[in-house]
């Protein structure tokens, strides 16, 4: 598993470390091996929180195979036993892929609430509840907002459409304070970015999403990942807001920086998953990849950059 470190300064006196995880696309047993290594890094490094932001399943067919749903259930039971996990989801949870037309998804969040969150919601260390703000350490708080299942199926510009009309359900972003070191986690950088533009994340430090899964270039052997890394282009092919084409090749995973917020776009755990079809066959050029938060404090911050 690839990880991507970043630095995040905090108000606080003392600094706090996340796993972020995402795009996970969990389709059944050829996926077991990804979920044991996100244990094996929790148990080989010191973290306080891991942030999960979306797409934990590929779709909800996989929540009806015989084994994978149990095994799915198990692994968030011992990753909540190993750490705080908290959790949104994406586009891809509350959906489900025609099996005879794939290209054709349908709204089914009533089986991923009933089959998966239903069944994890009691778990220790488990918190799914969106529209909410947790206290996860002194001086930090963590704020999920989760997709509505129309915003999930529409477009780009139904989507912003979608998002202004439940705009109410966001107020609470508005009230957290200013002093903490507010985290926010939406699987869709675009409803941060829209969120961000009409002022409801002024007091938010830190956004992280998914959803691009690095732009599908993140190749791994040598000599085109190293040719890629000289020219600065080993890192995706999307950016939000704009096509995948090749005009827009540009920075797809990583750090935004705004006036007020910082957004880190996290790779995918899972870059070619499953619903992708025979293209899934090139999964092993990729990296699977995660994303190290390191909020340090300011004291040690300003001390470490002198």
């Amino acid at each position: 598993m690839k990880l991507y470190n970043y630095v995040v300064p905090t108000k606080q006196m003392k600094g706090f470390k996340a796993l972020v995880v995402s795009d996970l696309h969990y389709s059944g047993y050829e996926d077991n091996a990804r979920m044991i290594d996100i244990l094996l890094e929790l148990d080989d490094q010191n973290y306080d929180a891991v942030f999960i932001v979306g797409d934990i399943i590929d779709s909800t067919n996989v929540l009806k195979e015989e084994g994978s749903q149990e095994f799915l259930v198990d692994f968030m039971k011992t990753l909540g036993s190993f750490i705080p996990t908290y959790i949104a989801y994406g586009e891809h949870d509350i959906s489900m892929q025609d099996s005879n037309n794939p290209k054709l998804w349908v709204s089914d969040k009533i089986v991923f609430i009933r089959d998966f969150l239903n069944k994890i919601a009691g778990f220790p260390g488990i918190h799914i509840a969106a529209n909410n703000v947790y206290d996860i350490a002194r001086g930090y708080t963590v704020s999920i907002i989760n997709p509505s299942v129309e915003q999930a199926l529409n477009s780009i510009n139904g989507k912003r459409e979608m998002l202004e009309k439940s705009l109410i359900t966001c107020n609470y972003l508005k009230a957290l304070r200013k002093n903490d070191t507010n985290t926010l986690l939406c699987h869709d950088p675009r409803t941060i970015i829209y969120l961000y533009i009409l002022g409801y994340l002024d007091n938010v430090d830190l956004s992280l999403c998914g959803y691009t899964h690095g732009g599908y270039v993140q190749f791994k052997y040598f000599p085109v990942e190293g040719l890629l890394n000289l020219f600065n282009k080993n890192k995706g092919l999307v950016e939000p807001l704009k096509p995948a084409i090749l005009e827009n090749i540009t920075l797809a995973r990583g750090q935004y920086d705004f006036d007020k917020m910082k957004m880190i776009i996290n790779p995918a755990m899972n870059p070619l998953p499953k619903s992708m079809g025979k293209i899934r066959l090139l999964d092993p050029l990729f990296y699977k990849s995660a994303s190290v938060i390191n909020y340090e404090a300011q004291k040690e911050f300003t001390r470490t950059r002198k």
